[in-house]
């Protein structure tokens, strides 16, 4: 995992971005954006990046926004990303409006760095500071998280993982395989946890995130499970 100097410049925000193939009904509510969106303005988010069952690409900005892009559309990032997967990104909402999808023009967007299973056996920890902002969350099945970790000078690969400390509990890990505490930089990662979607019920319906931060100190965050819905 290497850090994202454009995440680095860039982070400081605050809210979401997307495709379409097909055609679309128009709508009788047009114009009417949900939770405070407007048309005209643009706004920075963490998406989810999903495909519907129709075929359509498009960006979940939050359970009541979904965004679908003009020029050239969204479907290259599906190709790319190969399945569902976060983005960060800035759109510019449009007055134009589709069933179930609103219109937008993505004026930048970036793929959060994601797990991919890799677990690092009888590693250390070299510790990572949490923001507890809104970047920070769990949201369709993906844990995202922005952090602040100590670099080197960029050559050496960093891992972040999962490791299992209970049915609900889990300790997240940062291997700096040995780089210099150069440079302490934020960035972006997420972890795909919808595998674990079938151990929550009405009565278990949180997780628990344990790390080491990087003073050495234990904390912990608990977050509501919610899975992906597609």
């Amino acid at each position: 995992m290497k850090k994202s100097l454009f995440i680095s410049l860039c982070l400081m925000a605050g809210l979401l971005v997307s495709c379409m193939k097909g055609e679309f009904a128009p709508s009788p509510e047009s114009y009417t954006y949900p939770d405070g969106f407007q048309a005209g303005k643009t706004y920075t988010a963490i998406a989810t990046l999903k495909r519907a069952p129709d075929g359509v690409v498009y960006l979940q900005v939050n359970e009541n926004l979904k965004i679908v892009a003009e020029h050239p559309g969204l479907d290259p990032l599906w190709e790319q990303a190969g399945g569902p997967a976060r983005v960060y990104c800035q759109f510019h909402l449009i007055e134009k409006h589709a069933v179930k999808y609103y219109w937008a023009e993505m004026e930048w967007y970036e793929f959060v760095a994601m797990w991919d299973g890799t677990m690092v056996q009888d590693g250390g920890d070299d510790g990572l500071d949490i923001m507890d902002d809104w970047m920070t969350s769990l949201e369709d099945g993906f844990l995202t998280i922005h952090y602040s970790a100590w670099w080197g000078r960029g050559n050496i690969k960093h891992f972040i993982f999962l490791e299992r400390d209970g049915l609900y509990t889990f300790r997240l890990i940062h291997e700096a395989n040995g780089d210099e505490r150069i440079e302490k930089t934020d960035a972006l990662y997420c972890l795909n946890l919808d595998f674990i979607a079938d151990i929550f019920d009405e009565e278990h319906n949180t997780i628990t995130i344990k790390w080491k931060t990087c003073a050495g100190q234990p904390a912990e965050k608990t977050f509501l499970f919610k899975g992906r819905d597609n």
